[in-house]
């Protein structure tokens, strides 16, 4: 295959003709691969092919795809491969060439049977009597060619099964070892790790005889077959068919049962071993009966107390009985004298007991025999297990000491030892195959297995390591192959490792790592158990080195320049460089794709590329042929900025035949043509500029030189910055910069901390607090941030009102309080306001209105700011509506006439005050309104006239005066008490009275009234409130008539007392009376 140049010439008498033109043939025939042939080894596939016809190397072959069941498994470029890791089944493989034109026919197919024999792993067996019961676990990588096991015994086949467990039923005593070996459609596997045992029955008693002599039975018999393996123990000595004795002498041949009663007894024997009980003896039958003497004990009776405690008691026989022998498996125990008995802390065994009653004549015959078989089956403690060389596991417990007379050990729930030593309580279980063992041990007793200990639970995990790792290497493929390890007991696979990495698993002993790239490999194998992994095998390296030629060369070629580029070679492990030749000649060392050739004369220029490695080069790419035509560039050139002007100078070419000009470029757009050598574009604003200069031969333009890029970017700040303030809100605006080139924001500073960048050309600050405030802007380009802009300062100063004025009212006086403005800034004070009159000013947030009449009454407050006042708070409006009394209550009596007159001082009402109520009553009765007499109703003077009411011309006589409100009365105020004579009896009529304080309340001062019968030592004290002595008025003898002390509302010091409630205590021999008063300010 490949391509193909004809030319035809005519051959003449004379000569030659030229030749014809030349016709290209191109030759892509697909010839497929032959002679496919396979090799299998265990789970692998080795197949190889003969070559297609024309894939010697030439351009238009790229290699081969292999199937496998009709489904792509690989692309190589050799004529081998190994398909590895099968699992067992039948596989059909073709090949087909790949070219670059597409693929062949398939080569011829071969079919493949991979059936690898794997043997099963883990085989366990337990024992039950003469049966054995086998399990194992499945074989690895199973498929349809898997038809079941079969079971061999002593390497005789005995069984085939599907299943994974089977059961050898019946055995007689012997040796035994088993093994099983898959089946397949092909054969069988090898044989499985094998399984040892041994079946040994434990035999019964033969031939047992008896003979009686007096009260006594002997027992014959014949030793038992023992077995090669069970340990014979003794026997178990059943008497009417309950177990009577334990007799743990494996030589007896014999056995006496001593001091029985008359009867007949029934016998049979049990031998016991380390395994277990034999089946029963023969019985025999003896009959008792010995002539009577002395009376013996009967109804003889035992109880098990508390496990381990007999209890014994019996009926006493008819005569005089001295005593009570009791004895212990024909052994004399005690001599109670009661007829029961206490026999303690007895430890495991069968207890045999009779009594004889003790007579002056001597010993009854036995009384019945009773048994106590006393048994507690305490199991083992402090079980522990523990793996010890690998794949023994090595078990110890501390025994029960409670006459146990051997240990089973179980494993996986089978038994696995029967230990009749029980003096060593400890068992190694040796060679396991790889697996989880759980175990747990149990003591025996003479007739009972005690509960099990705890279960311990250990893993043995052995694993082995691939053995005699080979390594082979061609081209980019490596190919590993390995031998099994000594073990494949749980076997799973394989794990193959590269440079650390688990890099693929397998169940084969061979893997195939294709395509590698170059470098240097290290790989080793695992062998992968059920259980675990095992160390690493011998470590294999592989170095691939292949020098893969670079492809898909490409050139252009400007002016003097040609410009090479290539696909890079496939793989770079080792590659050093690549190498360019030029016209068969090589030029230049590359690390990259692409190369420019430069300066070149005019041409066909031929280049191909070769990759040099470490190891080698490679062969060549593919050339190609550039044909060079230049127009040379301008020598230099070099741009220079002044201010906002840029000065362009260039040289001319180095070869500057036919110039006709230049062109000058800026940001890649024509500036304009030339046949100068500079140029000064003036004038530009802010921005970056590119410029370019090319030459021009008539209608061939140069590539450009590049003269640089010149950045111009002054910074300009805003301008016409202006400011306003509306109450609490600064607007500020400002004029656009000169030159947004670069331009990105503004800065806003307040104060000479940034508040914000904007793009706009005005700023508002809203919700300033009161104060002075100096704003600047500058703008900020990319480059930097422009000057400031002069300072403008905003004043604030609002009078910002209080708030949530509120009040409180306690009497006559109102307290009002607020919340201080929101913004105290040039705050001064604050001016109360009451029914729109200013009433006070002051700086605190509370103030109390006090002592006001009955009225309704408006409150606001507004706080002052220097000169200027803010707006009201809002409003608040409340009523004072106390019902006052009247004051200064005086009775004045005219003895001519018997008029009396009644004044008084009119009550602080207000608007609400109707009138006056008054009453007449006799002193006394100031409690009892009931008993009053109205002298008058609502009227609106301040004084009225009385007369002494009915028969009462001669008394002690009082006045109340009831203020009346729109909203009820007030409280009663009482005049002074008034002492009316009649004309028959003016002498000797004054008793001891006190007769009260008016005006009451008072203010500054008030009289106390009082009367004294006779000349007499008097005392008139003053209180307050807390019982304190605040003044003394009166400490003297005063006569007989009535007396007015004035009191002006002071201490004993002269020092004027604060406004309350006072009391006044007037103290005589016989005549004691406390009256209270109000000073009111």
């Amino acid at each position: 295959n490949g391509s193909y140049n004809y030319q035809v010439s005519a051959l003449y008498s004379s000569g030659e003709s030229t030749l014809t033109a030349v016709a290209g043939v191109l030759v892509e025939v697909l010839y497929p691969a032959t002679l496919l042939t396979y090799n299998v080894n265990a789970d692998n596939v080795q197949l190889n092919w003969t070559a297609a016809a024309t894939s010697g190397g030439l351009r238009s072959f790229i290699g081969y795809k292999v199937y496998r069941n009709g489904t792509e498994l690989s692309q190589v470029s050799g004529t081998a491969y190994l398909d590895s890791g099968l699992s067992n089944s039948v596989y059909q493989y073709y090949i087909v060439a790949v070219y670059s034109a597409g693929v062949s026919t398939p080569s011829n197919t071969v079919s493949a049977t991979v059936e690898v024999l794997y043997p099963p792993s883990g085989l366990t067996v337990g024992v039950i009597g003469d049966d054995v019961s086998l399990s194992w676990v499945a074989a690895p990588n199973t498929s349809r060619s898997l038809l079941g096991y079969n079971v061999y015994r002593n390497g005789v086949e005995i069984a085939q099964v599907d299943g994974l467990v089977y059961d050898d039923m019946n055995l007689n005593n012997g040796m035994y070892q088993y093994t099983i070996r898959s089946r397949y459609t092909s054969g069988e596997s090898v044989d499985s790790s094998p399984v040892s045992i041994e079946i040994d029955i434990p035999y019964g008693v033969a031939l047992l005889s008896s003979s009686v002599l007096e009260d006594a039975v002997t027992l014959h018999w014949n030793l038992p077959p023992v077995g090669t393996t069970r340990a014979f123990q003794g026997y178990f000595i059943y008497r009417n068919n309950s177990l009577y004795q334990v007799l743990n002498v494996a030589s007896a041949t014999s056995w006496t049962d001593y001091g029985l009663a008359n009867g007949t007894y029934n016998y049979w024997l049990v031998a016991v071993y380390d395994a277990g009980l034999s089946i029963a003896s023969n019985t025999v039958e003896a009959v008792v009966y010995v002539m009577p003497d002395l009376n013996p004990p009967t109804a003889l009776s035992v109880f098990i107390v508390n496990d381990r405690f007999v209890t014994l008691d019996w009926t006493a026989p008819v005569g005089n009985v001295l005593s009570y022998k009791v004895y212990r498996n024909n052994v004399e125990l005690a001599s109670p004298v009661a007829n029961t008995f206490y026999d303690p802390n007895l430890p495991n065994g069968s207890y045999n007991y009779y009594v004889k009653a003790l007579y002056a004549e001597g010993l009854s015959s036995a009384s019945n025999t009773v048994t106590a078989n006393i048994m507690i089956a305490a199991p083992p403690t402090n079980f522990v297990a523990t793996v010890q060389n690998d794949n023994d596991v090595s078990m110890s417990w501390t025994a029960p000491n409670n006459n146990e007379t051997a240990f089973i050990v179980y494993r996986n729930g089978l038994e696995l030892a029967y230990l009749s030593d029980v003096l060593t309580p400890s068992y190694m279980d040796m060679d396991l195959p790889n697996g989880t063992y759980h175990y747990s041990v149990v003591a025996v007793y003479q007739t009972l297995i005690s509960a099990a200990s705890t279960v311990q639970t250990v893993v043995i995990n052995q694993t082995f390591s691939p053995t005699n790792v080979q390594i082979a290497v061609v081209q980019n493929e490596v190919t590993l192959s390995w031998n099994a390890p000594v073990n494949l007991d749980q076997f799973v696979g394989y794990n193959v490792y590269r440079n650390g990495t688990n890099y693929a698993q397998t169940s084969g002993l061979s893997f195939v790592d294709a395509d590698l790239a170059n470098g240097t490999y290290q790989y080793y194998v695992t062998t992968v158990y059920l259980t675990g992994e095992s160390a690493p095998s011998s470590t294999r390296v592989a170095n691939i080195r292949v020098a893969y030629a670079p492809s898909n060369l490409t050139g252009t070629s400007t002016d003097t320049n040609v410009y090479l580029g290539w696909t890079a070679s496939a793989d770079l492990g080792g590659f050093i460089a690549y190498q360019i030749w030029r016209n068969g000649t090589h030029i230049v060392d590359v690390n990259t794709t692409t190369y420019m050739d430069v300066n070149l004369p005019n041409g066909p220029q031929t280049y191909y590329v070769v990759a040099v490695y470490s190891f080698g080069a490679s062969s060549p790419s593919n050339s190609a042929t550039i044909n060079v035509v230049s127009a040379y560039s301008p020598q230099t050139a070099v741009a220079t900025a002044t201010n906002h002007n840029v000065i362009i100078q260039w040289t001319p070419p180095l070869f500057p035949a036919n110039l006709t000009g230049y062109r000058l470029y800026k940001n890649d757009a024509l500036l304009l043509e030339t046949t100068a050598l500079s140029y000064s574009d003036n004038g530009l604003l802010n921005g970056d500029y590119h410029y370019k200069v090319s030459a021009l031969y008539g209608a061939m333009e140069s590539a450009a030189n590049d003269a640089g890029i010149i950045h111009l970017e002054t910074l300009y700040p805003p301008t016409n910055a202006n400011i306003v303030v509306t109450g609490n809100t600064a607007n500020l605006t400002w004029n656009a910069v000169q030159d947004a080139g670069f331009f990105q924001h503004y800065k806003v500073y307040r104060n000479n901390n940034l508040v914000t960048t904007t793009t706009d050309l005005n700023y508002t600050n809203v919700n300033l607090a009161n104060g002075s405030y100096g704003y600047q802007i500058s703008a900020q380009y990319i480059g930097g941030e422009s000057a400031l802009t002069n300072l403008l300062v905003a004043q604030v100063q609002l009078p910002y009102p209080p708030q949530n004025l509120n009040y409180m009212v306690a009497g006559n006086n109102v307290t009002l309080y607020w919340n201080a403005p929101q913004d105290l800034s040039g705050f001064s004070g604050y001016r109360i306001y009451r029914n729109a009159e200013i009433i006070a000013q002051l700086s605190t947030t509370n103030y109390t209105d006090n002592n006001l009449p009955n009225a309704n009454y408006q409150y606001r407050v507004t706080a002052l700011y220097g000169a200027t006042e803010s707006a009201n708070t809002a409003m608040v409006e409340l009523s004072i509506a106390i019902k006052y009394p009247v004051t200064n209550v005086i009775a004045m009596m005219n003895t001519s006439t018997d008029i009396a007159t009644i004044n008084w001082t009119a009550a602080p009402g207000g608007p609400t005050l109707t009138g006056y109520d008054v009453y007449f009553l006799i002193d006394g009765e100031q409690t009892t309104p009931n008993s009053w007499i109205s002298v008058a109703s609502n009227i609106n003077a301040s004084s009225v006239n009385d007369a002494i009411h009915g028969s009462l011309s001669t008394g002690y006589f009082v006045w109340a005066v009831v203020a009346v409100y729109q909203s009820g009365a007030s409280e009663a105020a009482f005049s002074n008490v008034v002492h009316a004579v009649s004309n028959e009896d003016l002498t000797g009529t004054f008793a001891t009275k006190l007769l009260g304080n008016y005006p009451n309340p008072f203010n500054p001062e008030t009289q106390i009234v009082f009367s004294l019968k006779e000349k007499m030592p008097v005392k008139l004290l003053v209180y307050n409130v807390k019982g304190q002595l605040v003044n003394t008025l009166v400490n003297d003898r005063m006569n007989a008539g009535e007396h007015r002390i004035v009191w002006k509302g002071n201490d004993s010091n002269g020092k004027t007392l604060s406004s309350g409630v006072y009391f006044y205590h007037l103290i005589t021999p016989n005549y004691n009376k406390v009256g209270k008063t109000l000073l009111a300010k």
